[in-house]
């Protein structure tokens, strides 16, 4: 017969198990050393980009395209930029971009996120000097804390890449990983989407 604290201790036990896993997989699967991208930007350039980053999302966000165009993408949305890993000529980058929502259903706040790519545009006179593609791969959804979806995101993208291509049988990059921004995966990627 079960009871609650049995039912408590094994739902403990999947957490614990799933945890275990997670951080084995992020282990055997993290980008070796001799491939991790150490791409230097300075503090200034780091945040003049994230906010040109934040504006133009938000402006894509109001626009209402794809996929931003649900019902819960509204005026409200807070855009932040987690992280940018730029290539070693800084021409293009990858955004993880968390979203704060508010739910107006169960009238909480929520974190969505997602990566895209940019690319930086040549032309001078352009004040919003990174072109963005459309998003690239799933968008995680409904995180309670930014800290949880700043783990999922870190997690698919430096480890979870990697392992993905272990499962199917094929090569895959990690974001974090320099031969990633010469991969056919990226280049047909940038292809393909298309910018906003």
């Amino acid at each position: 017969m079960w009871n609650k604290w049995t039912l408590v201790s094994c739902a403990l036990a999947v957490q614990l198990l799933s945890c275990n896993k997670d951080e084995r997989v992020r282990e055997r699967f993290k980008t070796q050393s001799k491939f991790h991208c150490q791409i230097v930007v300075d503090r200034n350039q780091y945040e003049h980009d994230s906010i040109l980053l934040v504006k133009k999302l938000s402006s894509i966000i109001e626009d209402k395209e794809d996929p931003y165009n649900a019902l819960a993408f509204d005026k409200n949305t807070i855009v932040n930029i987690d992280t940018i890993l730029y290539d070693s000529q800084k021409r293009h980058c990858a955004i993880f971009v968390i979203l704060k929502i508010y739910e107006p259903i169960t009238k909480v706040w929520v974190y969505d996120g997602l990566v895209h790519f940019a690319e930086l545009d040549s032309n001078p006179q352009d004040s919003l000097n990174w072109d963005i593609y459309a998003h690239h791969g799933a968008i995680h959804i409904n995180s309670e804390t930014y800290e949880k979806m700043s783990y999922i995101l870190r997690f698919h993208n430096l480890a979870g890449r990697s392992y993905t291509g272990y499962l199917n049988n094929r090569q895959e990059f990690n974001l974090d990983d320099c031969r990633f921004w010469d991969s056919l995966r990226f280049k047909d990627t940038i292809q393909q989407e298309g910018f906003y």
